[in-house]
C-alpha cells in the first residue's frame, strides 16, 4: 500500500507544516509574554528601595528569534546581587552570589506559573493538530 493511501495522512502531513510554520511565531509570541510576566512578579519582589528603582527599567525588547530583557539601571546588579565587598557597594545587601534577592528568586518561586505560558505557546502552535471529533 502507497504511504499516500493510509488514512489520515495526507492530514497528518499538512497539519505538521502548519505546526512547522506557526511553532516560531507561537513561541516569539509566548517569549514575550513570559518575559513581560517574569518582570511584573519581579517587580512585585523588589523590596529595597534601590530594587523598586531598578524593577522600573527593565525592557523586552524583540531579538528576531524571541525576546532579551534588559536593564539599564545602575542600581540593578547591586540590588539584585549584593556588594559589600568595596566602600562604593556598601548600600547593598551583602553578597549572594548567583543566588539573587528579587528578579531570579521572582522566577523560581513562580516557576510553575511561567511554565503554563510557554505551554500556551505550545498549544498555539499545534492548535492545527486540534480534532473535534
Amino acid at each position: 500500500m502507497p504511504i499516500e493511501e493510509i488514512e489520515g495522512y495526507p492530514e497528518f502531513i499538512r497539519d505538521t507544516k502548519k505546526i512547522e510554520q506557526a511553532f516560531p511565531e507561537a513561541m516569539r509570541v509566548a517569549a514575550g509574554d513570559f518575559a513581560r510576566e517574569w518582570i511584573s512578579l519581579a517587580q512585585s519582589m523588589a523590596s529595597t528601595d534601590y530594587a523598586v528603582q531598578a524593577s522600573q527599567e527593565f525592557i523586552v525588547a524583540d531579538s528576531g528569534d524571541g525576546v532579551e530583557i534588559s536593564n539599564s539601571s545602575v542600581l540593578f546588579f547591586g540590588s539584585e546581587f549584593g556588594g559589600q565587598s568595596r566602600p562604593e557597594t556598601m548600600q547593598f545587601d551583602p553578597y549572594t552570589g548567583n543566588e539573587g534577592y528579587w528578579f531570579y528568586p521572582a522566577r523560581r518561586a513562580n516557576e510553575e506559573q511561567l511554565a503554563e505560558i510557554w505551554g500556551k505557546g505550545v498549544d498555539v502552535a499545534m492548535s492545527p493538530w486540534n480534532r473535534n471529533g
